[in-house]
């Protein structure tokens, strides 16, 4: 496994096996980018969905200096071989997907592991995994902000409008395609009950989630340099 916070001659990526603290095994990997100590992403697919949806985004953050890690959530992907008694995500009730956010702790465990800042630790999320993000973010304090993609107005009873009202203070960036009629309408009730900091952008066509970034190639560097304006300011010195 790669470890530590040393500094790193190149860019390196490596598969990764988690454990989540229900016992659920994963399956991810890890896109880590050259300097110590770097801001970290946890990148959350959606129902239905795998890892691989973030290939290209991932790469792109790993060279603007990210942390990013790609995790199959539980009963999807190829860690729906190891999910256990979770078996496929075609069966899993409201609560099992509930559970999922257990997959995110390991996650970011695992991105403090391999040398991310603790203090720039960001989620970003499509569809399901949206207010996945979402649900998770305002119950953690650890989370410095969350980017998503085509949230939707309810998804296997986590609800974006209520979820959004509890996040408090902590900051969001909202992506959505013009033309996908429920992530537009969801992304704007989000923005109005918004209780922090919120931008939107909005891209033609009906691009679904991380599908955005294939049809808008810009919105990567739009969602990064946002990331590095939402990272924690070092403190001014004391005279």
């Amino acid at each position: 496994m790669l470890a530590g916070c040393s500094a790193r001659p190149a860019l390196e990526d490596a598969p990764q096996s988690l454990t989540t603290r229900d016992g659920v095994a994963l399956v991810g990997h890890a896109y880590l980018p050259s300097q110590a100590n770097p801001p970290g992403l946890v990148l959350i697919h959606g129902a239905g969905a795998d890892r691989h949806r973030w290939e290209s985004f991932a790469a792109r953050a790993q060279q603007w200096g990210y942390l990013a890690l790609t995790v199959d959530l539980r009963g999807h992907g190829e860690s729906a071989v190891e999910s256990g008694p979770y078996g496929h995500h075609r069966q899993f009730s409201d609560a099992e997907w509930h559970s999922t956010a257990l997959d995110i702790d390991a996650a970011l465990g695992r991105l403090q592991t391999l040398g991310a800042a603790p203090e720039d630790l960001f989620l970003v999320g499509e569809g399901f995994g949206a207010n996945l993000a979402l649900d998770y973010a305002r119950t953690h304090r650890d989370v410095q902000g969350i980017v998503l993609l085509s949230a939707g107005k309810t998804y296997h009873g986590l609800e974006a409008d209520v979820l959004m009202a509890e996040l408090r203070t902590r900051p969001s960036l909202l992506l959505w395609s013009e033309r996908d009629d429920y992530a537009a309408a969801t992304g704007s009730s989000l923005q109005r009950v918004a209780p922090g900091h919120v931008e939107v952008r909005v891209y033609p066509g009906t691009a679904f989630g991380a599908d955005i970034f294939d049809r808008a190639p810009e919105s990567i560097g739009q969602v990064l340099v946002w990331l590095d304006q939402m990272r924690a300011k070092p403190a001014p010195p004391t005279l």
